[in-house]
């Protein structure tokens, strides 16, 4: 019921957007990972299949594997590594590192590309988007290691999710 508090000035239109998979996508595109691309360029586009057929090491994944590759795209996507993943599927640490040491297999390019992404914001203390927009991470040499891991996760989140933003606007 919020959004009938919302309306359109008058001789205006209010439009809502929402781009399928666009994080996912922005993912590919700056990472350049060939497998991610070539799904969202020649086949379904389904990346999380992809990510459980790696995670699972299995040619053929159920729905409930495909719903715990989703959220490890999203876990590792964000920074997060075998604890994300315990916590997001529900496994213990062992099998959850066995999953990440599978993804880092499986799909090295993006991953590359996530490691690449937390050491630029270590030397730099920020993160530029695709389009040049500079985003400060100063907590990043954060002796505390909580904080510092969670400036870590922000290089890859802010990178990904602003980048986003940018093609929105």
């Amino acid at each position: 019921r919020i959004r009938e508090c919302i309306s359109a000035r008058p001789g205006y239109v209010l439009v809502k957007l929402d781009y399928s998979g666009e994080e996912l996508r922005v993912a590919a595109n700056l990472s350049q990972d060939p497998i991610w691309t070539k799904s969202f360029l020649y086949e379904d586009g389904d990346v999380h299949a992809i990510t459980a057929k790696v995670l699972f090491q299995k040619d053929t994944v159920s729905k409930d594997e495909r719903g715990k590759g989703k959220r490890c795209n999203f876990a590792f996507m964000y920074g997060g590594g075998a604890g994300a993943i315990q916590r997001n599927i529900g496994c213990n640490i062992e099998e959850a590192q066995r999953y990440m040491n599978n993804l880092r297999e499986g799909v090295p390019v993006l991953m590359s590309y996530v490691d690449d992404r937390k050491r630029y914001a270590k030397k730099n203390k920020c993160i530029h988007t695709a389009f040049g927009r500079k985003i400060p991470i100063p907590t990043i040499d954060s002796p505390i290691p909580a904080i510092r891991k969670k400036a870590e996760r922000c290089a890859i989140n802010y990178m990904i999710q602003s980048t986003s933003a940018d093609i929105i606007k």
